[in-house]
């Protein structure tokens, strides 16, 4: 199968194509018959780094951003399939994607047990009117006795820790005196 370049320069997929893997200067660019589904996602959302072909052989693979090697073997993608691939709005960044902020903080995902989660909106939402509320006026987003119930939960939380972390130095510092005195007691005895 000859190869062609329609396809990618309608759609603009310009991509250089090396020899070998750690090559360093261009030797054409990717054509037609090599464009995989997985390839025009990745290379779409701007996840791949570098193409390049085996020496002496019709054989292509890609890097993703994340390290994976992939290979790009002869296809028969259409116009249509990229068209499809294209107009696909799942996966990738998006600008404006994701929830707006409520409390004017910048998000990140963490997961916590799913028995927490009505104590941790509350510990925000009372986080954010300690330390925005007067200057933003901000409105609470939780009732007022989950937040009580979660202070309660907090405080009694807060108090089992200082007592564990109150142990914890207090042992330490009794082994350290219990050395102390072995070794002053060693040091007697010779």
């Amino acid at each position: 199968m000859e190869n062609k370049f329609e396809l990618v320069e309608k759609y603009n997929i310009d991509v250089d194509v090396f020899i070998e893997e750690n090559g360093v200067t261009p030797v054409g660019k990717l054509p037609d018959n090599h464009l995989t589904k997985e390839f025009l996602r990745l290379y779409f959302t701007g996840q791949i780094t570098k193409v390049w072909k085996r020496w002496l052989s019709d054989i292509y693979y890609a890097m993703t951003t994340k390290g994976e090697e992939i290979s790009l073997p002869k296809t028969n993608l259409t116009a249509w399939d990229i068209e499809k691939i294209i107009n696909d709005k799942r996966g990738g960044k998006r600008a404006g994607a994701g929830p707006k902020l409520k409390t004017g903080y910048v998000t990140t995902t963490l997961r916590i047990p799913s028995t927490l989660k009505e104590s941790f909106k509350c510990y925000i939402d009372m986080y954010t009117q300690y330390y925005k509320g007067d200057e933003e006026n901000i409105p609470y987003f939780t009732n007022e006795e989950d937040r009580l119930n979660t202070i309660r939960d907090m405080m009694s939380v807060l108090k089992y820790e200082e007592h564990l972390i109150y142990e914890r130095r207090r042992r330490a510092a009794e082994e350290e005196e219990n050395k102390r005195q072995l070794k002053l007691f060693g040091d007697e005895n010779q």
